[in-house]
């Protein structure tokens, strides 16, 4: 999938976000601009789900998600 970043959400550091070794993560809203939606890479599967009905998460990831929802509502932390 081929998109346009829009506004960045967050940028997320922290030593234990990872078993595996120290990730810092940079979270962006972003337009659909062309391709489609597939996985790749450590993934075996990629789909879109409506905001209230968001599975349970990897590592830390809900965090992102939430400040994004926030973003929506107009919420800035």
């Amino acid at each position: 999938m081929k998109v346009k970043p829009t506004r960045l959400i967050g940028v997320y550091s922290n030593p234990n976000r990872s078993p595996v070794k120290h990730v810092v993560t940079i979270c962006y809203e972003c337009e659909i601009v062309g391709g489609e939606l597939k996985a790749g890479g450590e993934n075996i599967e990629a789909k879109f789900f409506p905001a209230d009905t968001i599975p349970q998460l990897a590592f830390d990831h809900k965090i992102l998600v939430e400040d994004y929802l926030k973003t929506l509502k107009g919420v800035v932390n």
